[in-house]
């Protein structure tokens, strides 16, 4: 199964996953900071947004996340994290303030809710990191932080250096927001973040060890089952619909952060489930059939012991290549079948199921 949380076979979406943690140098052009917002003491529950403004030298950019307002709670332990690309010939002091706004008591929006700043120093080479504590009922200085959503540029300013700064990039679009030979990591540290690392040559569904080692577009993502010893990490795709993940695969995995939801999808790995279930599966993995009949590769669980004819509660007790089928009021593990090709073994008959409602695939029954 993928770490985080079980993957069932049946009524449930597609499984959880928890990013490899990890970052290397990005894009020659730019250079990272990975911002992460806590409270200094005491939850924040109202905010909606964080107002943002970015220094270094006599360049300033003032930024929004997330792009639309949304709720942002957070306290001493649990906060946000995100990037912040600029152009990496800059160099000294990178200075961020942060403004925190979102409903008042008197539910107006965009009400100053608290404020924290830091600073870090620019490294061209790695991605810096740096963590802000938001003081509750503290206000920014008057220079440089907007004082209403107005006063702040959308798209991210320009402040006549052909410098630019981004808080999230798009990990289905990575060349567009991160440029060319990088790609889009969306978790760190369980938390919604998009970040920008380089990319590498390895291609959806290879395993992988780090996030540099995969492709644009695609991330390193762990499972958590091992061979050897060794936990089982593949590149996997991200998409927006199913368009892009290519013949026989399907855009329904969601991506959550621990707890939280990030809004990001993976597209299926195209694999066949019958026989030993391993054809288009990483070395260690097995191909099963997931909710909305949609073959996927994931980890043979401990449960999975049953072998063909001995009974079983659900697909989770049935071994790789093998359905829990209701037949005659008896729950048995029998051999996944194609209604297009049969294959069955002499006597038995390739069955359509009807809960659930399977088109593809079917069982090798008794007539």
């Amino acid at each position: 199964m993928l770490r985080a949380r079980t993957r069932l076979p049946a009524g449930l979406a597609g499984a959880a996953l928890l990013a490899v943690a990890g970052l290397g140098a990005c894009s020659a052009d730019k250079s990272f900071a990975l911002v992460t917002v806590l409270s200094a003491h005491g939850e924040f529950s109202r905010v909606t947004q964080f107002w943002v403004t970015v220094k270094n030298d006599s360049n300033v950019d003032q930024l929004e996340y997330p792009k639309a307002p949304s709720p942002l709670r957070f306290n001493e332990t649990e906060g946000h994290t995100f990037s912040v690309s600029f152009d990496a010939s800059l160099t000294g002091l990178l200075e961020i303030g942060i403004k925190a706004v979102g409903l008042n008591e008197q539910n107006v929006p965009n009400s100053s809710l608290g404020y924290g700043d830091g600073s870090v120093a620019i490294d061209p080479a790695h991605t810096v990191k740096l963590t802000i504590l938001i003081r509750p009922g503290a206000s920014p200085p008057d220079a440089g932080m907007p004082q209403d959503a107005a006063a702040v540029d959308r798209v991210s300013t320009d402040a006549g250096a052909n410098r630019d700064a981004a808080l999230m990039c798009e990990p289905t679009a990575p060349s567009a927001t991160c440029g060319a030979g990088s790609t889009c990591i969306v978790c760190q540290k369980n938390v919604v973040a998009g970040m920008c690392t380089k990319a590498g040559g390895k291609t959806t569904g290879e395993l992988c060890d780090k996030n540099e080692d995969c492709v644009a577009g695609t991330q390193c993502f762990e499972f958590g089952c091992t061979v050897g010893g060794k936990t089982l990490k593949t590149c996997m795709q991200f998409c927006k619909d199913d368009r892009v993940c290519g013949a026989g695969a399907r855009c329904a995995t969601n991506v959550p952060c621990g707890a939280q939801a990030s809004g990001f999808k993976l597209c299926s790995q195209p694999c066949d489930p019958r026989g030993a279930a391993t054809t288009g599966c990483a070395a260690g993995l097995h191909c099963f059939i997931f909710p909305g009949e949609i073959p996927d590769c994931d980890c043979a669980t401990a449960t999975r012991t049953s072998a063909e004819g001995t009974s079983c509660r659900d697909a989770l007790d049935c071994q790789p290549g093998l359905l829990c089928v209701s037949s005659k009021n008896v729950q048995t593990c029998r051999r996944i079948c194609r209604l297009d090709a049969p294959d069955c073994t002499a006597g038995r008959m390739c069955e359509k199921l009807e809960n659930p409602n399977y088109t593809t695939f079917g069982a090798c029954l008794l007539p």
